[in-house]
């Protein structure tokens, strides 16, 4: 069974990310149908790996988005500490 928190992360940045897909399927080693049919809600409960897999590369790719925005705002991210 796959941990609802992290299903639900996932879900959500399906949604976040609708449109760039193919980028997710490049970066989880996801298949990009695998993820259109979860996104859809075509598939209710993936399995483990898939999720796990997806999960991570958003959280990479949230640390990444994190890293780029503190190099573009080094001041707003030193306030914010």
């Amino acid at each position: 069974m796959t941990n609802p928190t992290e299903f639900d992360y996932v879900s959500r940045k399906l949604q976040e990310t609708r449109g760039r897909w193919t980028d997710a399927a490049d970066g989880s080693g996801v298949p990009a149908s695998t993820i259109r049919k979860i996104a859809q809600g075509r598939v209710k409960n993936p399995r483990y790996e898939t999720v796990k897999a997806l999960f991570a590369y958003f959280q990479r790719l949230d640390q990444f988005q994190a890293q780029n925005a503190a190099a573009r705002h080094p001041v707003a991210a030193e306030a914010a500490q």
